[in-house]
């Protein structure tokens, strides 16, 4: 059975059997073909676009774009699935994505925000478990100084044009390139996509420069050392 009431004020619409589906459906004119548009089943999913949610809110793998707002400034904020890719994004330039948490005064504070057109990632802090007690077979960075004379800091522009997905920024760039880097540290170079384009987590190279710097020292000490000894002979 189905029932549609107005208690209190709003109307409540029920079905009382788990066997049956409530649907929605809108036509163009009057009672014609019948486009249904979503769809809650006796089990209490929601399907958008999809007569058989096999979850609490579905939508079909034709949706790109699933859940869309519309700020006050303009253009459109949405969570979606494009090519098995989850997206958070916003078509508006002057648009953040933000993360944060809310107080009980209601007060928001951003930790992480995406900047729209700058395309830079902003957070509060950053940290990596680094407790010795995770760690075992821990040995001391072999030939550092070596290893990081072997790179070779660069500036350079992106190929911005020929790979617009990339989103990459016009602006002069300096870096290492990745193939250098997986030479002498392979643990900081990851693949940065299905088709084997490669980056770097520069965060990793961080004790290589500074047991560099300590080797170095460590030689300039005996320079000093054997300079003084030579000004006493």
């Amino acid at each position: 059975m189905w029932g549609s009431i107005i208690p209190g004020g709003y109307r409540k619409s029920a079905v009382n059997t788990e066997a049956i589906d409530l649907t929605f459906s809108t036509a163009q004119t009057g009672f014609g073909s019948l486009s249904e548009k979503f769809r809650i089943k006796g089990n209490g999913n929601i399907g958008i676009g999809t007569n058989n949610p096999t979850r609490p809110l579905s939508f079909p793998a034709a949706l790109g774009e699933k859940i869309l707002l519309y700020p006050a400034g303009g253009g459109e904020v949405g969570i979606g699935v494009y090519n098995n890719e989850l997206r958070i994004h916003t078509d508006y330039a002057a648009a953040k994505i933000s993360f944060g948490y809310q107080d009980n005064a209601g007060i928001f504070t951003q930790t992480m925000w995406l900047n729209n057109t700058t395309s830079v990632l902003t957070v509060a802090g950053t940290a990596y478990p680094s407790d010795e007690r995770f760690k075992k077979q821990i040995t001391a960075i072999q030939n550092p100084l070596q290893k990081l004379m072997s790179l070779n800091g660069v500036e350079y522009y992106m190929r911005k044009e020929e790979f617009p997905e990339m989103n990459f920024s016009n602006n002069r760039q300096t870096g290492l390139i990745a193939q250098e880097v997986e030479k002498v540290m392979p643990s900081a170079v990851y693949e940065i996509n299905d088709k084997g384009y490669k980056g770097v987590d520069y965060a990793k190279l961080v004790p290589l420069l500074i047991e560099a710097i300590k080797e170095q020292e460590a030689r300039i000490q005996i320079l000093e050392n054997q300079l003084k000894k030579d000004q006493h002979e």
